[in-house]
């Protein structure tokens, strides 16, 4: 609702903005939003786990999840 903006031309912004923080997400980076939160990418380690089908006991390979902590109010 900014009067000077096409909606088009915000659209391609914020796809820019996100885009970005995407590739700093994958090349390991930290992303801050100042007066927001941070974004950071957790690697989760190697785990045992059951296959709830078989009760058979399984290795999870790490994974890698975004990981997202707010800033606390001051």
């Amino acid at each position: 609702q900014f009067p000077g903006i096409r909606r088009e031309d915000a659209r391609v912004m914020i796809d820019l903005f996100l885009d970005s923080m995407k590739e700093g997400l994958r090349s390991g980076d930290t992303v801050e939003l100042r007066d927001f939160g941070v974004l950071r990418v957790r690697t989760r380690a190697t785990r045992k786990a059951r296959n709830p089908r078989t009760g058979s006991s399984v290795v999870v390979a790490p994974e890698k999840s975004p990981l997202f902590q707010a800033k606390p109010n001051s």
